[in-house]
């Protein structure tokens, strides 16, 4: 038995010996030569990008110029009744409802009442803005104001009502 083990310890002291003196047991060390760019050509890039942004405001600012300002030729229209989505998100219950400008309405224990609602006829951005306040009445307690503001039909993330059990959606305006 322990001229296995001498066998076996000798073996390997000759293995790793070689191992460290062959040139395959040992790293070597390569230099490569590293290409740089020339800063040159990103300088006269970074100028070319900014002239033709430049070039770009200069036609924006005369096409700006041309949009008439007078409002016969707005494409906006003030309606005198909305239609709003009503979600109740515990009992998953939703009611479409039509608001006219300035009568409350309820649903639930939340009162909406619509205080402008303006209609874009441009048919390539078919917004509907609606100004409402949304205030919550509970038993024993004031009403509190929980919403007032905008909302837009096409941008829901944009114009948000957040609370835990309702969410009102912007849907027309008539």
């Amino acid at each position: 038995m322990l001229q296995k083990l001498m066998k076996r310890l000798i073996f390997t002291s000759i293995i790793g010996f070689l191992c460290v003196l062959s040139p395959y047991g040992q790293a070597e060390d390569v230099v490569q030569d590293v290409e740089f760019f020339d800063t040159t050509d990103e300088d006269s890039n970074e100028l070319e990008i900014k002239a033709l942004e430049i070039k770009d405001r200069q036609v924006n600012d005369n096409n700006l110029s041309n949009i008439p300002n007078n409002a016969e030729n707005s494409e906006l229209k003030i309606c005198q009744q909305g239609k709003i989505i009503a979600l109740n998100k515990i009992t998953a219950t939703s009611k479409e409802m039509l608001l006219k400008l300035n009568e409350p309405q309820y649903f639930g224990n939340i009162q909406i009442k619509l205080h402008k609602c303006i209609k874009n006829l441009d048919p390539y951005n078919g917004d509907n803005y609606m100004l409402l306040t949304i205030t919550e009445h509970k038993i024993d307690e004031d009403p509190m104001l929980i919403f007032q503001g905008w909302l837009i039909s096409s941008s829901i993330s944009v114009s948000t009502f957040e609370h835990p059990i309702y969410e009102i959606f912007a849907k027309d305006c008539l």
